[in-house]
């Protein structure tokens, strides 16, 4: 199966969250192309490039809807793309995928579902563990947006086939290509994961320290951008250009698009 990379262009980061004010705490940053290598371009929360969408219920559709029109970006999105081998009855993911919001009418009925099936406890996907993520997919403080973005944001782009999710599925250059991200487990690949959200000025310096982390890697952001990243005392912003970092850094890797095991391909893979 080939999965090139896409040409050199965007990588986009999408932090996401699925509470009431989603449009507000859900952030999008854009790097792209320099003649001096990759900047970051733009960074806002989803409300103010989603016409004001704010409810979870317009958020998400307006946000697939944006996505489709990203041609040729890879898109990190900070949320679980699918389950653990024993919480899905598919036998793909494309199956689990379609099946997802008739098996799970709303986010309550995901969670409880899935501790049902594994005893009450919280089981990881191998990427998980490879990628040392901070929680479950259905965990107390995620399952909300784990079930917004398969049913709500995934199923929408994947069944129209307006975009392609690496790598369950194989790439097409004229589609945007959607990953995996996960904040923290980048930072912890950087050696720089620290507690950077809040207020003080110890969590404000260590967002400054990040920022400068991220500089080191070869990404370039014009000082307004990094007074707002910084200045963002919830970090989302933070978290937004870390997902589309990783996207940018699997857009110019030979071969990250190729699943590597089964578990990859039904469970999906965390890129960081």
């Amino acid at each position: 199966m080939s999965a090139l990379p896409p040409p050199i262009g965007r990588a986009i980061g999408i932090d996401v969250s699925a509470s009431r004010q989603a449009g507000r705490l859900t952030w999008i940053a854009v790097i792209a192309a320099s003649p001096t290598g990759p900047a970051l371009a733009s960074i806002a929360p989803a409300a103010d490039l989603l016409g004001g969408a704010i409810a979870p219920e317009t958020v998400f559709p307006a946000l697939a809807e944006w996505i489709a029109g990203q041609d040729q970006a890879v898109v990190g999105v900070d949320s679980p793309f699918g389950l653990p081998r024993r919480l899905v009855a598919e036998g793909d993911w494309l199956a689990f995928l379609r099946g997802f919001p008739i098996r799970y009418a709303d986010p309550d009925a995901f969670r409880e579902a899935c501790r049902k099936t594994a005893g009450g406890r919280e089981l990881r996907r191998a990427c998980d563990r490879e990628a040392r993520t901070p929680f479950a997919a259905y965990n107390l403080r995620l399952y909300r947006q784990t079930w917004w973005v398969i049913a709500g944001l995934l199923r929408p782009l994947i069944m129209a086939d307006r975009a392609r999710a690496a790598p369950m599925q194989q790439v097409d250059r004229g589609l945007p290509i959607l990953i995996e991200a996960c904040p923290a487990s980048s930072l912890k690949r950087m050696d720089a994961y620290r507690s950077y959200k809040g207020v003080d000025h110890s969590r404000r310096d260590a967002r400054q320290g990040i920022v400068q982390v991220l500089a080191n890697e070869g990404l370039r952001i014009p000082a307004p951008l990094t007074h707002l990243i910084v200045a963002d005392p919830g970090g989302d912003g933070l978290d937004a250009v870390i997902a589309a970092w990783a996207a940018w850094r699997t857009a110019h890797a030979d071969g990250s698009f190729n699943p590597r095991s089964d578990a990859d391909r039904l469970e999906a893979r965390v890129y960081f």
